[in-house]
């Protein structure tokens, strides 16, 4: 039998009564009251938008992404710029929340490579966490033939978020470039951060992610300190929070956690797919090299550092 096919109706991510603990991505409790920010008291003078209205509005599973990479302060200005009729996503009263993502790689990062050379046909494989509800879902990304971003997905356990399951695996076989590589898939690089979702219009949607940070497997984390990423969602042209982030002298960057992440973790990969944001951006000045400051112990290494803006 395939695997069910992702439905979030259907989840406890869609009602959520307060008795799930949000937890991090070693499954520890996040306190609540350090999730607030600058950006959430932005986010309220939003109205709200439930997930099942966000989703008959604008789920968008094909569609032209735009990447901002910006300092968090920019976030509040852009919100204080957005039309009042935008909509942000609200569950149980949060506007923000935590995700973790694996992504599964082949040993020799064909996935990575076949992004770093712009291949026609590439894939991405990753467990998205929805931390906050406790759910999970199995994405894989292609590319159709008028090059949009195409998502598909299942769900998957929560605590197999870094395990690619023998279900699993039939899933990512039902793809069929990514099916040559599947029993090669291991975990190549865990990201986390927090969202907020914003519902542009009935066709467009836009994400707001802080708190970032790459972590090889079983090696250190970065954190990207003040960085946020703004991305935008639509069926290809340009949306209202596009041209704000143009007025507000930003543009479009070439971006992806995962490329990015393991260009930063391992600086001998082919990166110039991403010069800007890592050189210019994030001051990886040579390789193996870039601002760090201490940042602490990370939960599953003593090396964590952080990215200076």
């Amino acid at each position: 039998m395939p695997p069910r096919r992702w439905d979030r109706r259907s989840d406890p991510v869609t009602a959520l009564d307060g008795r799930t603990a949000a937890v991090d991505a070693t499954g520890r409790a996040i306190d609540a009251g350090a999730r607030a920010s600058g950006l959430d008291r932005a986010l309220e003078r939003l109205r709200s938008v439930t997930l099942s209205d966000l989703l008959d509005a604008a789920e968008l599973l094909t569609r032209v992404d735009r990447k901002y990479l910006v300092h968090e302060s920019v976030l509040v200005e852009l919100i204080e710029r957005l039309d009042p009729r935008v909509r942000v996503l609200e569950i149980d009263g949060a506007r923000t929340f935590g995700y973790a993502s694996m992504y599964f790689d082949t040993p020799d990062l064909v996935s990575y490579h076949e992004h770093a050379k712009v291949r026609p046909k590439r894939f991405k494989v990753r467990t998205r966490a929805y931390l906050d509800s406790g759910t999970c879902a199995l994405e894989v990304k292609t590319r159709d033939p008028r090059g949009l971003t195409v998502k598909e997905r299942v769900p998957h356990a929560l605590d197999d978020r870094d395990v690619l399951t023998d279900e699993g695996r039939t899933f990512v076989a039902g793809f069929e470039h990514a099916a040559r590589h599947v029993d090669r898939l291991v975990p190549a690089l865990r990201t986390t951060y927090r969202r907020a979702t914003l519902l542009l219009s009935p066709d467009e949607r836009a994400t707001l992610d802080t708190g970032l940070s790459f972590e090889l497997p079983d090696g250190p984390r970065l954190r990207a300190g003040s960085w946020a990423v703004v991305e935008s969602k639509s069926s290809g042209h340009p949306t209202e929070l596009d041209r704000v982030m143009w007025a507000l002298g930003h543009r479009p960057v070439l971006f992806s956690k995962y490329a990015v992440g393991s260009a930063l973790h391992r600086p001998d990969l082919p990166a110039h797919r991403w010069h800007r944001v890592l050189h210019r951006d994030l001051g990886r000045s040579s390789p193996g090299t870039w601002p760090l400051t201490r940042a602490g112990s990370s939960p599953t290494s003593d090396r964590s550092s952080t990215l200076a803006p």
